[in-house]
């Protein structure tokens, strides 16, 4: 059976694929006009194009385009998951990349995977795989805290696209097999897995540094810090 993290990575880049080609994000107007351009429309034509807030924009034309393929990827989600060593896999790694031991809420972690809290709790696979998963979380991290040092585990983080610059500039700390990058962050190895902390704590575990340097320059690079805690759907590409 494919594992939860090759099901993301594969919708990941079906959705890179979609957005480099009728989608575009801008933060000033001549990124919007790059933007257009690169759809093949002119500024003037908004008319043919939608606004999807934070700085994303898509054609018109290709919304249902664009819903047709995240539905279809939540249903390979849904299909998977019925299977209950799937569902743990997947509970797993998304409490670890909302920071469960921190939080205690595995709330934003259920809605990244598709589902909503009350849709997990009426399903007992569901249900069984989320509560074995918290346990597993909370065994192997220890009592987390922004200055508190977590266990390896098998849950990765979660991983930005491949094309972004994977060293922020990192900086070796002296005696220590730890770095840090942009006087905000720091990644550390434990056992076989980068663990990587942001302003605000702990933000996920990565089996490279090439890995975790993306995920630092992923985040500076759209305007976040960190994941957002309030996320209410999955992110998808971006991490």
């Amino acid at each position: 059976m494919t594992s939860y993290r090759d099901l993301k990575k594969n919708s990941e880049k079906d959705l890179n694929a979609f957005t480099a080609r009728y989608m575009f994000f801008a933060f000033s107007e001549k990124q919007f006009a790059d933007g257009m351009a690169k759809l093949g429309l002119k500024p003037n034509e908004t008319g043919k194009i939608r606004g999807f807030g934070s700085g994303a924009y898509i054609r018109a034309d290709k919304i249902d385009d664009y819903q047709k393929l995240t539905r279809e990827q939540d249903d390979r989600v849904r299909r998977a998951s019925r299977s209950e060593s799937f569902a743990f896999e997947m509970f797993c790694t998304e409490l670890a990349n909302h920071e469960y031991p921190v939080s205690m809420d595995p709330t934003d972690a259920v809605l990244a995977t598709g589902y909503t809290m009350e849709e997990v709790n009426s399903n007992p696979t569901l249900r069984r795989a989320l509560n074995d998963a918290k346990a597993y979380i909370m065994s192997n991290s220890g009592s987390i805290s922004q200055n508190s040092k977590p266990k390896g585990s098998r849950c990765d983080a979660k991983h930005p696209p491949s094309n972004v610059q994977n060293d922020p500039g990192w900086m070796r700390l002296e005696g220590q097999n730890a770095y840090t990058a942009l006087g905000r962050w720091k990644v550390e190895k434990s056992g076989r897995v980068w663990n990587l902390w942001g302003p605000n704590g702990f933000t996920g575990s990565y089996p490279t540094l090439s890995e975790a340097g993306r995920a630092v320059t992923f985040f500076t690079t759209v305007g976040r810090t960190e994941p957002s805690k309030n996320s209410k759907r999955r992110s998808h590409g971006r991490c």
